[in-house]
């Protein structure tokens, strides 16, 4: 029997049920064996009665016990035939361990089911989300933004001031060496007109992050909107392995967690015949019938004697 005191008292519950003889009727012909038509009419179940009348007759011939002790539980088949007997004894210990597998297994299917419908939906939001990057790019033509004009605006930004600090240095020794240049002399004139071209060049590159790329869309705005967007794949990414990790948990779960009907004395094919008890019978109908003729001679005894 089951480990647990609930499932012993189920399966004893199961046993005597209505639903037990439906789902031994669809393995055996139950009503046939207990309706043999060489079996004794006061002892066997007659065909043409109700189902619920059956259900009584169960009862009287299978008998199911739960010890709360020993924590063990009992079933008593009894049939005309010792192979009928068996028959219905193995048969019900099978449906008996099914019945708990069922009841057991129930929450382990949910949860899988719940883990699919999350890996699901999961891989839904991830495939609308690398729809929704894709779009992004063809309309932006920008592949990484971030990684890309970014990178490349910094870089630029770096080398256009160590150009300005350069030709700056450039212009000051000049002047240092040469007191009295100009300044307006040609080679003072060009070093200026390179600075100012390279500052102005440094100032249009810092500002163009926060200017439109094309005149439409500023580029901070293009970064954010991916940044967002690469972050809401990464999450959708993440819950994807996450389902898939709980996916996998609840199957695992479900393998190692199985419960068993550990039959600890297995039906066995009966060899001598319980009933009918014989002598105990024949010993009852003889007392029966000796008080039976022994009330029947008092009463004539006594209706003589009113008569004389």
């Amino acid at each position: 029997m089951p480990s647990s005191s609930v499932e012993n008292y189920m399966v004893a519950d199961f046993i005597g049920s209505k639903q037990a003889i439906e789902s031994v009727e669809k393995r055996i012909d139950l009503k046939k064996i207990y309706a043999r038509p060489d079996v004794d009419w006061l002892s066997r179940f007659k065909g043409s009665q109700t189902t619920e009348r059956f259900s009584a007759y169960w009862r009287e011939v299978v008998h199911a016990e739960y010890d709360q002790i020993t924590g063990l539980g009992s079933t008593r088949v009894r049939a005309f035939t010792p192979e009928d007997a068996y028959l219905i004894a193995t048969t019900l210990l099978s449906l008996s361990e099914e019945l708990v597998n069922e009841i057991a297994n129930r929450p382990q299917r949910d949860a899988i089911k719940f883990a699919e419908n999350d890996l699901r939906r999961a891989e839904d939001r991830l495939k609308q989300v690398r729809v929704e990057l894709t779009k992004f790019r063809n309309t932006e033509q920008i592949i990484e933004p971030g990684g890309n004009v970014v990178a490349s605006n910094i870089a630029l930004a770096q080398t256009l001031r160590a150009n300005l600090s350069q030709l700056e240095t450039e212009l000051s020794s000049l002047h240092k060496q040469n007191p009295d240049l100009s300044a307006s002399a040609p080679v003072s004139s060009a070093l200026k007109q390179r600075i100012k071209a390279t500052r102005e060049q440094l100032t249009q590159i810092e500002a163009q992050v926060a200017t439109a790329r094309d005149g439409s869309t500023p580029l901070s705005k293009v970064v954010a909107d991916y940044e967002a967007l690469d972050l809401e794949r990464q999450f959708a990414q993440n819950s994807v392995l996450a389902a898939q990790q709980a996916l996998e948990q609840a199957r695992a779960k479900a393998l190692s967690q199985q419960v068993y009907v550990t039959a600890y004395v297995h039906p066995i094919l009966p060899q001598t015949a319980t009933y009918p008890k014989r002598l105990q019978s024949v010993i009852v109908v003889a007392l029966i019938a000796v008080l039976v003729w022994t009330i029947f001679a008092l009463m004539i005894s006594s209706i003589r004697e009113h008569l004389t």
